[in-house]
């Protein structure tokens, strides 16, 4: 690099993390003349590229700078993210060599990455001949036919144990290998081995959301005693073998390190989970109707059920919560510490995640109806680093219980599933001291559109919300012709895992809200919108509907543009309020 392109690319810099990422264009268009290879300023043209909305010129540029330097931090977890709602089509070797070390970070959420791999993998002429020879009933052993190249894939296999499927062409391929692995006897070399143990993680990933017919039920379920490998894998890619009476003496015998790596994730950490459920403080009993409804739906249910988080930078969030609250930014704990309250932590993956981003020197405290969801986060805290991050079990509405006040309250997804969200709000903003800030996120009436009809449908047809029932509406959907909502279920992520089809289509209580009644509820309880978590390119669109100068706070004309551009808040309206 020479010494005239970093400083052009730390003007970039400093131009989009000041807020004025079309500045940062001409500096960073000089350093691609001069360095047109070089990591460090492709990383930062990807970045910019986000900021300004420009997806297509950012997933490139970020996909150029990883093949080079596969380290950068930056463009690792920007790429991971624009991937959650963004697809990669390209089979290039560049960009298959940067999925499979982005699956190999620990600082990538692997669920991220999952649909571009499928995209990726559907791609493959081994694997389209194989589809092909299933659809037409062909080979009689499946697992003979599996090709050698497919099975020793290390993108497809770390699709499969880190994460859960998102495509469902591939579902139905795999959910014909699993049967076909239970009511045949295929050969288990160790290639197939870990081929199976692989599946067998999936399964479990998804918590067993592929269709599964009446004779595959029987013949696992008289499955009575795991006393070898292939008894082991039948079950394991069908049922939760930590609910077996041997599950513990599993752990102590002897496998293949594919399936000891199987038994950590989906025995031995269970396992642990049941004892953290047991013990967890709670602050108040869970009496009211609704709750008990909500609660045993997430005890049946723990969602969402994630793995790997895209770490947030250590700090950012405190850094920028401190510039909110503006001259009041000493928090009200001990020696001056923010303290946080997460209303609604669930799995964790909000509040493991906020824990991280606002940095060892803030108090978080994670709150839900679910123990098993909990104990599920605790685990997952312990992974991530999150030392900072206590948890208590409770009904949010019983939450003026909880001793002292909050500085900052955190609450996603759950104003949406209680009997009376007013109520909530309320009894969560009196926890909230003066000049607090509260982040919400509330589903949107108008992005939901499809999912509300898709809910009419289930429920005029009465299908029940368990397992079987899911499964079979899943399947009917899959394999029906087309109808209008068939597209936008089987692109959504909450279609492909049990917790998650669960929570998006069969859920038992569900409010959405309109921009209109968002304000009504800030007003009422003396709240002021402060900031937008907006995905990419949206804030810039918008500027670009109502002049540069329009008020991003001005929720009137982000009802307009929601009404022409309906898709908008699909993941909800994310915003935050300060209490006046």
């Amino acid at each position: 690099m020479s010494s005239a392109v970093m400083p052009l690319i730390e003007r970039g810099r400093a131009a989009r993390l000041g807020g004025h990422p079309a500045a940062a264009v001409a500096p960073l268009q000089q350093a691609i003349q001069l360095a047109p290879d070089d990591p460090l300023v492709m990383q930062e043209i990807g970045l910019t590229c986000i900021a300004i909305g420009d997806i297509g010129n950012a997933l490139g540029a970020l996909l150029r700078a990883l093949a080079v330097d596969p380290a950068l931090s930056d463009a690792g977890r920007a790429l991971a993210l624009l991937l959650e709602h963004n697809q990669l089509t390209d089979d290039s070797e560049m960009t298959i060599g940067v999925l499979r070390r982005l699956y190999q970070r620990g600082d990538v959420n692997p669920q991220q990455l999952a649909r571009s791999t499928a995209n990726i993998m559907l791609k493959r002429q081994d694997l389209r001949q194989l589809l092909s020879q299933l659809q037409n009933g062909d080979p009689a052993d499946s697992w003979a036919a599996l090709p050698t190249g497919l099975l020793g894939e290390p993108l497809f296999r770390a699709m499969l144990v880190s994460g859960f499927n998102r495509d469902a062409v591939l579902e139905r391929m795999l959910t014909r290998l699993r049967r076909d692995f239970l009511l045949s006897e295929p050969a288990l070399d160790p290639t197939r081995i870990d081929f199976a143990a692989a599946i067998a993680q999936q399964a479990n990933n998804n918590e067993f959301v592929f269709f599964e017919s009446d004779e595959e039920a029987s013949v696992v379920d008289a499955i009575t005693r795991i006393e070898d490998l292939r008894s082991l894998l039948r079950v394991a890619m069908y049922r939760r073998l930590d609910l077996r009476p041997e599950a513990a003496a599993l752990l102590e015998r002897t496998w293949p390190p594919s399936v000891h790596e199987l038994l950590d994730r989906v025995v031995r950490r269970p396992l642990r989970e049941r004892e953290i459920a047991r013990d967890l403080p709670q602050f108040a009993a869970i009496d009211n109707a609704t709750s008990t409804l909500v609660k045993e739906h997430y005890e049946e249910s723990p969602y969402p059920r994630w793995f790997r988080l895209t770490l947030p930078d250590p700090g950012s969030r405190k850094a920028w919560a401190e510039r909110m609250l503006a001259g009041d930014r000493r928090g009200i704990g001990p020696d001056g510490r923010l303290q946080v309250l997460i209303a609604g932590g669930g799995t964790g993956f909000q509040s493991v995640s906020t824990a991280l981003a606002y940095g060892p020197e803030v108090d978080l405290l994670a709150i839900d109806l679910s123990r098993t969801s909990l104990a599920y986060s605790v685990c997952q805290a312990e992974a991530q680093g999150a030392s900072n991050l206590r948890h208590m079990c409770g009904d949010l509405l019983e939450v003026d219980r909880l001793p002292g006040q909050f500085d900052i309250i955190e609450s996603t997804g759950v104003l949406v599933c209680v009997a009376d969200p007013a109520a909530a709000l309320a009894a969560l903003v009196s926890k909230l001291r003066p000049g607090g800030l509260l982040f919400l996120a509330l589903y949107s009436e108008e992005a939901r559109r499809d999912v509300v009809a898709a809910r009419e449908r289930i429920a005029a047809e009465g299908i029940p919300d368990t397992p079987a029932g899911m499964r079979e509406f899943r399947k009917a959907l899959m394999e029906g012709p087309d109808i209008p909502l068939k597209a936008d279920l089987l692109a959504s992520p909450g279609f492909y895992s049990l917790s998650t089809c669960r929570d998006f289509l069969f859920h038992r209580v569900e409010h959405r809200f309109t921009l209109e009644q968002v304000g009504a509820l800030l007003a009422a309880n003396g709240l002021q919108l402060r900031d937008w978590d907006l995905p990419p390119g949206v804030q810039t669109r918008f500027l670009g509907r109502f002049g540069p100068a329009a008020d991003v706070l001005n929720l009137g004309q982000w009802a307009v543009f929601e009404r022409e551009n309906p898709r908008t808040f699909r993941g909800m309206y994310r915003f935050w309020s300060q209490r006046r």
